[in-house]
Parts: C-alpha cells; structure tokens; sequence
C-alpha cells in the first residue's frame, strides 16, 4: 500500500509542476511539387493574441522572433535560400491565449488555460499551398499556474521541425 501511495504522489507531482497539454501536430495540406525547392521569399511572422496588454505584446513579439530564427535555420538546414524575389513564399501566423495563470492555479480543470496554433503554409505564385502544417499546443495547469512562455517557446520550436520533416 505504501508503494501504491508514493507512485500517486510522484505522479500527481510530475502532473502539477510540467502541466497538462501537449502539442498536436497535423499536416493540412500534403507536399506538392517541393522536391526541386531551392529558394522561397520567407514571409514576415504574424503573431495575434487575445491579450492586447503591453505584457502580451511584448511576448508576442518574442514569438516572432523565435519563429523568424527557427525557420531560418530550418531553410539553411535544408539549403534553401530565403530571397525576396522567389514566386514561392513560406508564411508563419501563430495565435496565442495566454489565459489566466491564477485561475490554471487556483481552480484548475481547464479554467484560465492557455492555447497556442501554429500555422505554417508554403505556397507558389499564385498563392495554391503546397504544403502546410498546423500545430495546437494547450496549457491548463501546471506548478504555480504552469509556464506559458515554455510551452509557447516548445510549441514553435516543434511547429517547425516537424514542417521541416517533409520540406
């Protein structure tokens, strides 16, 4: 019985200080016509929240940033050229609710959560999308109210390895 109880607690623990949630990736559009791709106009970032605070603002353009660096590296990881003049154009629009971590904290069961979607979409000149993924991350727990900012950081970090899969 002993064992049986400490098994409970650590993992109530480990649920309490890594949060509830995960990333869901899912490809929208499958990979068409990609194979010779050697150069693309990389598009700048769009990030949007519902939390319009100078606090949410400041994070928002944090997210673009990560975002531009890794599908940056992605493209020279892949040895594509970002140029601004390519008839193909590789976007990023990332949406986040950063909820409220009192309530994650205090109530729990989903109220305050915190979403993120990140959208990537490769398309050609007349704007057809040869390839596009969608990935959805949710935090609505976690130690303290869980850490936003972490899994915003891994949600866009993950969005683009797995685009960069079957770039």
């Amino acid at each position: 019985m002993t064992r049986f109880v400490r098994v409970i607690t650590i993992s109530v623990f480990a649920f309490a200080l890594f949060g509830c949630g995960g990333i869901r990736h899912s490809v929208t559009t499958s990979p068409q016509n990609i194979s010779a791709l050697k150069q693309v106009t990389l598009l700048p970032v769009d990030v949007s929240s519902k939390e319009q605070t100078p606090d949410a603002l400041s994070l928002n353009d944090q997210w673009k940033s990560v975002a531009t660096v890794e599908l940056q590296t992605l493209l020279n990881t892949k040895k594509i050229t970002a140029t601004s003049n390519s008839d193909t154009t590789l976007g990023c629009r990332i949406d986040v609710v950063y909820g409220n971590r009192a309530l994650r904290y205090f109530v729990g069961l989903g109220a305050g959560s915190g979403h993120m979607r990140v959208a990537i979409e490769l398309k050609d000149k007349n704007g057809t999308v040869l390839y596009a993924t969608d990935s959805k991350s949710t935090l609505a727990g976690g130690f303290f109210g869980g850490d936003m900012s972490r899994v915003a950081r891994k949600t866009i970090v993950e969005a683009v390895r797995k685009f960069g899969v079957r770039l």
